[in-house]
């Protein structure tokens, strides 16, 4: 998946990114039965750095969107939460 961000204010690129990994988690996990690991999103979603993938598995994590822990593979899971 990829999304171009020219013209996009910093912030608006993040959030698409953060979107984009969750939604990456999401279908793997819809396909599979299980997380994708670490450098399986990093190629899913173009990135050249599983650094940067972890930054953003951390924001999500920060946000509630997700639980995970670094050392344990495929171990990435969404938190749904409910709707009122």
């Amino acid at each position: 998946m990829y999304y171009s961000y020219l013209g996009m204010p910093r912030e608006e690129q993040k959030q698409k990114r953060e979107e984009e990994i969750l939604s990456i988690i999401r279908l793997y996990w819809n396909i599979y039965n299980y997380s994708p690991t670490v450098r399986e999103i990093t190629e899913m979603a173009s990135v050249t750095s599983t650094s940067t993938v972890l930054k953003y598995l951390n924001k999500l994590q920060e946000k509630g969107m997700i639980d995970w822990k670094e050392k344990a593979p495929r171990q990435i899971q969404i938190i749904e939460k409910e709707t009122a």
